[in-house]
């Protein structure tokens, strides 16, 4: 996966849950939503998600892509393109 051109250097996991994301962009993605991109068994934890959350925000934030993703206490995320 690249921004602005540039490879970004996600992870499979990482860039799977940023395509969910990018794809409902200015929309809400429910909390087991996300969960269900990382693995198609069990639910991770709750700090799981958290985690994977947070390198695919360092990733972007790097590579200057002009987004952001916002969590939405206990319901889910939202990806939101900043200015």
């Amino acid at each position: 996966m690249t921004v602005r051109g540039a490879p970004a250097g996600f992870t499979p996991r990482e860039a799977a849950r940023l395509a969910l994301l990018v794809r409902n962009a200015g929309r809400v993605v429910a909390r087991n939503v996300v969960a269900g991109t990382i693995t198609d068994s069990a639910l991770p934890s709750d700090n799981a998600i958290e985690v994977l959350v947070h390198r695919v925000r360092r990733r972007l934030n790097h590579a200057a892509a002009g987004v952001s993703v916002h969590t939405i206490k206990g319901i889910g995320y939202l990806l939101t393109v900043t200015t």
